[in-house]
């Protein structure tokens, strides 16, 4: 009899003890410390975990630098020169007439100065950057062409092409410099781009004693 009471009390007690442990556990205990952080986790957390999945995904792609922009101008000048003999008359017997065009390189910086000029097929350097001395002739003209033609459009920005009698000349802004090409080879005008003005046409008396 003693023995059937103390085996009903040592269950009686170990059923207690059970539904005590089951009672102290959490409900959402049941799916596992994994969700119950995610359910915990603030703000910061969660940029501090997408912070690290985009370094995970490498740096952004680098942009492409921007294009320098263009310093100062050049042009072509069609320069229609007329001889005026202020004494005697010329060989042709006249004492004033057409010389012929001439074309001119003309730059100017953004600094407000009188734009430079230069002979075009009497250039005042070599190619190596020396100094070259310019063959005028005695009308202070370099070529005496019965013409010369800009063949690209005015209204462009470059590259400008003019034709002198025979000879292409072309004044272009291309792979971040200034170039001159023509039957004299290709010379940088400037090291940079320049903005490329459409060419200009004048005209100029050469006054001398003939």
């Amino acid at each position: 009899m003693r023995s059937a009471l103390a085996l009903s009390t040592l269950l009686a007690l170990s059923a207690l003890l059970a539904l005590s442990a089951c009672s102290r556990r959490a409900p959402g205990d049941a799916a596992g410390p994994g969700a119950h952080d995610a359910a915990t986790a603030g703000p910061v957390d969660a940029a501090r975990s997408a912070s690290v999945e985009g370094d995970a995904a490498g740096p952004p792609p680098l942009l492409t630098p921007p294009a320098a922009a263009p310093a100062g101008t050049a042009r072509l000048v069609l320069q229609h020169v007329e001889a005026v003999c202020t004494a005697g008359v010329a060989a042709n017997g006249k004492g004033h007439f057409t010389v012929g065009v001439d074309l001119l390189l003309e730059t100017s910086d953004d600094s407000g100065a009188k734009p430079t000029r230069e002979h075009v097929f009497c250039p005042e350097r070599h190619a190596d950057g020396g100094p070259a001395t310019a063959r005028l002739g005695i009308w202070r003209n370099c070529r005496r062409d019965a013409a010369c033609t800009v063949v690209s459009p005015d209204a462009s920005d470059g590259p400008v092409e003019v034709v002198c009698g025979k000879d292409h000349v072309v004044l272009d802004a291309a792979s971040g410099r200034t170039i001159l090409r023509g039957p004299f080879g290709e010379r940088v005008i400037a090291p940079a781009p320049m903005k490329i003005a459409p060419p200009k046409r004048e005209r100029r008396d050469a006054a001398v004693d003939c």
